[in-house]
C-alpha cells in the first residue's frame, strides 16, 4: 500500500471462473444429462470468464 490508503492493485477472481474451473471435477463420471443440468445450475456468464 503506498502513501494512501488505497491500494494501487487489486486482484479480483470472478465467481463464474472459478465455477468453471470445478466444472471438470463436477462432471466426472457423470451422464450426458446430468452434465447439461449442471451446467445450467452454474449460471456461466461468459463475459465474466474473460476478463
Amino acid at each position: 500500500v503506498p502513501d494512501k490508503q488505497r491500494p494501487y492493485r487489486i486482484s479480483l477472481r470472478s465467481p463464474t471462473f472459478i465455477n468453471l474451473a470445478a466444472l471438470k471435477k463436477l462432471t466426472l463420471n457423470a451422464k450426458y444429462a446430468d452434465i447439461f443440468s449442471t451446467l445450467g445450475s452454474l449460471d456461466l456468464v461468459l463475459g465474466d470468464v474473460d476478463r
